[in-house]
């Protein structure tokens, strides 16, 4: 079924969105505490950010993603995390510059927490190793964290592209839902 998202997909997306959205952002503050992401407010002019790319049997489809963050304004690093890939997907991304994670393959979430500590910019982005978002939306995405009304930034599908709040009593029931 690649290729092609039936509503049943799409719901699968977000509830994984749903579950993994406040572990995320705990990991994200975690490595905020540690320094690897700055505790200060970002400066639009200078901010600096990291992609962090969960991959596992990705080598047909990593280069282009590589070479489009290589030319994405203010990207001044690639992490890939390599989750037991059985063919040359970390080696294509070291011959890029990205630094690379390998571990044995626990999935994406588990990914994300390999990849996630070693971030050293002040803004981090997480981007599919299938380019499913375009590297060149990165500045669009993010230019809510550097004007400073908002600290976490999803992307969706769903919404067309516009910015749109967190209704609280719609995320109130999904937590309720799924808890």
């Amino acid at each position: 079924m690649v290729g092609s998202w039936s509503p049943w997909w799409i719901f699968i997306e977000l509830l994984i969105l749903v579950v993994t959205a406040p572990t995320l952002v705990r990991l994200l503050r975690s490595a905020k505490s540690r320094g690897g992401l700055s505790a200060t407010p970002v400066n639009a002019t200078s901010h600096r950010i990291s992609v962090v790319i969960p991959a596992r049997n990705e080598e047909r489809r990593i280069t282009p993603l590589l070479d489009a963050l290589a030319n994405a304004p203010s990207v001044v690093e690639v992490i890939v995390v390599d989750d037991g890939s059985k063919d040359n997907t970390a080696e294509i991304a070291r011959s890029h510059g990205a630094t690379v994670i390998e571990k044995v393959n626990g999935g994406k979430g588990s990914a994300l927490r390999a990849g996630i500590p070693a971030i050293t910019g002040d803004i981090a982005v997480i981007q599919d190793a299938d380019m499913e978002y375009d590297p060149f939306e990165v500045p669009a995405l993010v230019q809510p964290i550097i004007d400073g009304v908002a600290d976490v930034v999803l992307g969706s599908r769903l919404s067309g592209g516009r910015p749109q709040r967190v209704y609280l009593f719609w995320h109130l029931v999904g937590n309720k839902f799924l808890s």
